[in-house]
């Protein structure tokens, strides 16, 4: 039977099923016995093959009604957050693509969909993000769970997303102070790819006051909480002067901590600390 026609027997009432063509990217609609389609039948829902929908929508979407296609292609200019997706049939897969200038946030379990309709990400302590026109996500419908849930299943970020300049990132130990102006946060980024973030930060002309301490801490970007303790050795200039450093998180940590690999007290200077990490760690 061709592609997007519906079966009927011959007394010209619907049939109770169809075998339908899509290899050629014609969606095709099955009937069911009532006359309706499973689209439209409570719990039933099934993917439209070869379809898309596209949205420009920004801000918080919840319970995200996509018409079943099998492609959402985010084209929004500012930050879009989906918090939820109408709900498939158990093994419906949809991929989510974004293709606008804004970036995509995907909610772990946000409470502004429906339960059953919330997505279900990998990393849990913080959103998973697509960049701005190259990120790829795709969710799977798991109906057997306890709770019904959009398991996502790929995840590609597409780019390392930057970190909008807020002076509460920067802190330090003690009763030490350390002033980072946004001209001075030339680099601070981050890549997740499952559980394993990554950051990078190049600052320069930092200043440290008050009574030097040992530890610098940068705020692990967007809320994610470290799941284990890592280490990693980098570089700093300490009022100046070039030294080797040591970066680490800790566990349920929300900092990165950066330190002079001599374990010696940083040195109090006026737009003359230069911060470099580069730390991948898993995260809750």
């Amino acid at each position: 039977m061709p592609a997007g026609f519906t079966a009927f027997d011959v007394n010209g009432d619907i049939k109770t099923s169809a075998v339908v063509n899509l290899s050629t990217g014609v969606t095709g609609v099955l009937p069911i016995a009532n006359g309706g389609t499973n689209a439209s039948a409570p719990g039933s829902a099934q993917a439209n093959i070869n379809s898309q929908i596209s949205i420009t929508t920004t801000g918080n979407i919840d319970d995200l009604d996509f018409g079943n296609a099998s492609l959402i292609r985010m084209n929004n200019s500012g930050l879009s957050t989906i918090r939820g997706l109408l709900a498939g049939t158990n093994g419906q897969r949809v991929t989510i693509i974004s293709v606008g200038g804004g970036q995509v946030d995907l909610a772990h379990e946000n409470t502004g969909s429906l339960a059953s309709n919330r997505l279900h990400n990998f990393a849990t302590s913080a959103n998973t993000s697509l960049a701005a026109g190259c990120g790829v996500a795709t969710y799977q419908y798991d109906g057997t769970a306890l709770q019904a849930r959009w398991k996502l299943i790929e995840h590609f970020q597409g780019d390392f997303i930057d970190v909008a300049y807020s002076a509460g990132n920067f802190t330090a130990g003690g009763s030490m102070t350390w002033t980072v102006d946004a001209g001075d946060q030339i680099t601070y980024a981050y890549y997740l790819s499952g559980r394993i973030l990554t950051v990078v930060t190049y600052l320069d002309t930092t200043s440290i006051g008050g009574t030097p301490a040992l530890q610098l801490f940068i705020a692990i970007p967007v809320g994610f909480t470290a799941s284990r303790k890592f280490q990693n050795v980098s570089t700093l200039f300490d009022n100046g002067v070039f030294a080797l450093a040591y970066v680490r998180v800790s566990v349920s940590g929300t900092t990165i901590e950066i330190g002079r690999g001599d374990t010696t007290n940083l040195t109090a200077s006026t737009n003359n600390t230069y911060i470099r990490v580069l730390i991948a760690f898993s995260v809750n």
